[in-house]
């Protein structure tokens, strides 16, 4: 039995239309022929001609022998005539009706020169130097095939009654060929070669940059789509909406502002970290009534209109660690609220809406000092957004409902799917369904050392921005704090590039910062490392899950093995 390409149903190859002839043929070839033999069936080819314009052809059949050559066949099924006068064949089929076909002898003579032609420049020989041949097979025509003429050699001439030693033929001519040697040679592997060139098998793969592009565009559709729930919640004055990381928390709570201000609402959308305060901003553009800060930045610019003197909390004197230290929680957590609520005192002014983002960093008495700014306390609007589950600062338990109504986001929409086992996997909580792409599975590479660590997000990143067609703004690198940060780049610089703890930076440098500044943010590739050491007032395990939700496409764990056993060890964790 001949090895068949392709060898399945007869039906219809791959959406082939095969007719029943060619049905016929291709059965007897199998079964008739040695396993010596190759036989690929509808061989198509395209080029170019002397005159620059466009050709193709196909063959029904090709039929190889690896010691001898090979051979072009043409099938014409049904009733087979040729008028001599005007050149002119025609086929009926078994319903009785006639079409006019290409003279066949013709067809595969000019088939054969074709892909003899295109072979030999395969092979980088003037001609071919192996023997090769033609046939015509006609499996419903009965009759003498002397009445072909000349035109047609008896030998590699069928009719139906053939078909039974279809096999026996081929070979018993075939068997009497031997490809030329001495000064042409024969191409040792010619065979095989012919069969790459007119049966290949290829996988062109993506490249990563166009599934990145093409998982972030699909994740900005659903969460567009998403906006018709807070058309649902249009009648309440107050939500608290909850869901897990990635069900497009963030958009809602910016659109939801949006709609407020536009009613006349004097609106105030707030987070707690600046780079979210930020990005938010920028998307709300100049919305009148709109007033968008982070909750420190709230408090301390409240307070310097009635006249308190202490520094900018993101100022970057504040920023220095030793800075930082010297002030201690209690400046951020206890010195600022007081300062607001001072101001608040002392100037008749307050927001008729506020809405909250990443609600689960604010503590008591930061939701306290946010509701004193509310102009009507129990009626104003109040939509709060949440996940307990990124709630990764100590002592922190979320936003209290205060007997509001919740609607829980249930659909993972920012995040790729093999992403998306990471975080079931990372959190138990996390009750979401993934509607996004497919996506690549994450990366876990060892690295003991900071300096190790850079090196292998170095070579990443390089690859990344070169072969993969991944844009430099597209990436960040998270850590846990300051000190990492330092390790990894200690000169300001890490994989080649100026890093920028601005996620808004428009030049062209990488993205280092600390999770619990990126929180909020996505980036389509996110390298996560050095999170063996978490500051004291971070909890470790939501910071893994909030790091990792960061990455809408591509994630990369770039760490020592205590780490990164944290994720692949787990079931579903995409190792």
């Amino acid at each position: 039995m001949a090895r068949m390409i392709p060898d399945r149903s007869m039906s219809g190859v791959d959406g082939h239309p095969t007719s029943a002839a060619e049905t016929q043929v291709y059965a007897a070839l199998r079964d008739t022929l040695t396993d010596d033999y190759t036989v690929v069936g509808w061989v198509a080819w395209q080029g170019v001609n002397a005159d620059g314009q466009q050709v193709q052809g196909e063959a029904d059949f090709v039929v190889i022998h690896p010691e001898r050559g090979f051979l072009v066949i043409e099938v014409k099924g049904g009733c087979i005539e040729r008028d001599a006068a005007t050149h002119t064949w025609r086929s009926t089929d078994r319903r009785g009706v006639t079409h006019e076909i290409k003279d066949p002898f013709e067809q595969v003579a000019r088939n054969l020169r074709a892909l003899g032609k295109r072979f030999a420049e395969l092979l980088g020989l003037p001609r071919l130097p192996m023997m090769t041949a033609r046939a015509v097979i006609f499996p419903d025509a009965d009759g003498d095939p002397a009445v072909f003429g000349a035109e047609a050699d008896p030998r590699f001439t069928f009719l139906a009654d053939d078909l039974p030693r279809l096999g026996e033929r081929i070979h018993a001519f075939v068997s009497g060929w031997r490809l030329t040697t001495g000064t042409q040679g024969v191409v040792p592997d010619w065979a095989r070669r012919l069969e790459d060139m007119i049966a290949p098998s290829f996988r062109l793969p993506v490249r990563l940059g166009r599934l990145i592009r093409d998982g972030s565009e699909e994740a900005d559709r659903l969460t567009q789509e998403q906006f018709s729930i807070l058309d649902h919640l249009a009648r309440n004055r107050r939500v608290l909406v909850t869901g897990a990381a990635g069900t497009g928390k963030t958009m809602l709570a910016l659109e939801k502002a949006r709609r407020l201000a536009r009613l006349g609402a004097r609106t105030l959308l707030t987070c707690f970290n600046r780079p979210l305060a930020e990005y938010l901003a920028t998307m709300a553009g100049d919305e009148p009534g709109l007033v968008v800060l982070n909750y420190h930045q709230l408090c301390y610019q409240w307070a310097r209109r009635v006249g308190f003197d202490g520094p900018d909390p993101d100022s970057p004197d504040v920023r220095d660690p030793a800075r930082e230290r010297a002030l201690g929680r209690t400046y951020f957590d206890t010195t600022l609220r007081r300062a607001f609520l001072e101001a608040l005192s002392a100037i008749d002014e307050r927001f008729d809406a506020i809405v909250v983002d990443e609600a689960q960093d604010f503590s008591a008495a930061m939701q306290g000092a946010l509701l004193k700014a509310m102009r009507k306390p129990r009626a104003g609007y109040l939509f709060v957004f949440q996940d307990e589950g990124q709630g990764i600062f100590a002592g922190r338990r979320g936003w209290a409902p205060r007997g509001m109504p919740e609607y829980h986001l249930s659909t993972n929409l920012r995040n790729s799917r093999q992403i998306h086992g990471v975080l079931r996997a990372l959190n138990a909580d996390d009750d979401t369904t993934a509607a996004g792409r497919e996506g690549v599975a994450p990366e876990y590479v060892l690295a003991d050392t900071p300096a190790l660590a850079a090196a292998e997000i170095e070579r990443r990143i390089r690859t990344l921005t070169t072969t993969d067609g991944v844009r430099l703004a597209h990436i960040a690198v998270l850590t846990v704090g300051r000190p990492q940060i330092a390790a990894l780049a200690p000169n300001g610089r890490l994989a080649g590039f100026e890093v920028t703890q601005d996620p808004a930076d428009p030049s062209p440098r990488l993205y280092l910062d600390r999770i619990t500044r990126f929180k909020g943010l996505e980036r389509d590739v996110v390298f996560l490392t050095g999170l063996g050491n978490p500051p004291a007032h971070t909890r470790a395990e939501p910071l893994l899950y909030v790091g990792a939700s960061r990455a809408r496409s591509h994630l990369i764990v770039v760490d020592e093995q205590a780490v990164l056993g944290r994720f692949v060890a787990r079931p579903g964790a995409g190792a």
